[in-house]
């Protein structure tokens, strides 16, 4: 079900989105899935709106012991370093004006990292302005 509501956004977005799964076998993780769900969705539909038609959101989940790894990466406007300490801070947004005529409350972030974090997990960034951004969700393994 999450990949055709994250296909539509990215479809009406005219963004690509790619599901990589870059382990051989099954991992799990102990967790709440619709928290989990939560999370990820907010990350990706995130990556979409900061993303320009043609470009490309990748989701790749990895296993780096002793944690899962989720990456949301994009070929997006990017983060500005002054802007990276603050973007998990509730109602802040990178872009005010951006944002406010496309909607959004400046609560994705936080509510992920939030996720994350009742899930023993933690969430890193990596970004660079005009070329995009990756986000990082580790989780412990089961």
């Amino acid at each position: 079900m999450w990949r055709k509501q994250l296909a539509a956004l990215a479809l009406q977005a005219k963004v690509n989105l790619k599901v990589e799964k870059r382990v051989r076998q099954p991992i799990e993780v102990m967790g709440d899935e619709a928290q989990l769900y939560r999370m990820v969705y907010n990350l990706v539909s995130n990556a979409i709106d900061y993303t320009p038609p043609g470009g490309e959101v990748a989701i790749a989940l990895e296993k780096e012991s002793p944690y899962a790894a989720i990456r949301v990466r994009d070929t997006g406007i990017g983060i500005a370093e002054e802007d990276r300490s603050r973007i998990f801070d509730r109602f802040y947004r990178v872009d005010a004006h951006r944002s406010r005529h496309q909607g959004g409350s400046g609560l994705g972030l936080p509510i992920s990292r939030a996720i994350a974090r009742l899930h023993n997990g933690k969430i890193e960034v990596e970004s660079e302005v005009g070329r995009g951004s990756t986000f990082t969700v580790y989780l412990p393994l089961r």
